[in-house]
């Protein structure tokens, strides 16, 4: 293992450790493979699986797993996705509301606050 990939994973090591403190469930997988693997892992055969763009989840591969699968995916276009302001507070679009999951991946801080 490189530095850069030591350097990742005592990163990850301490996130994981602050998300376990919020009784919050990480993990850290080694490459995109690894990842994908693992979520689909955590996937029931016909749940459905809401999906806001995340353009680090396309670029892995996830959604054409998904979409080649016994899942449902949920895939807002990018006009609907995300946060929308109204009045001062953000407010989820409510498309997803309904799935058995949803896939995030927001920027985090090593805290594991949100960034």
């Amino acid at each position: 293992m490189g530095a850069k990939q030591q350097a990742y994973k005592k990163l990850a090591d301490t996130m994981i450790k602050n998300f376990s403190q919020r009784n919050i469930e990480a993990f850290y997988c080694d490459d995109r493979n690894q990842a994908v693997s693992l979520a689909m892992e955590m996937m029931k055969d016909g749940n459905t699986v809401g999906f806001g763009g995340s353009e680090t989840l396309n670029e892995i591969g996830i959604l054409d797993t998904i979409k080649n699968s016994s899942l449902t995916l949920i895939d807002l276009p990018p006009a609907v996705c995300g946060r929308r302001k109204e009045r001062g507070r953000h407010l989820r679009i409510p498309q997803t509301h309904g799935a058995d999951l949803r896939l995030r991946l927001p920027a985090l801080r090593g805290s594991g606050d949100p960034g």
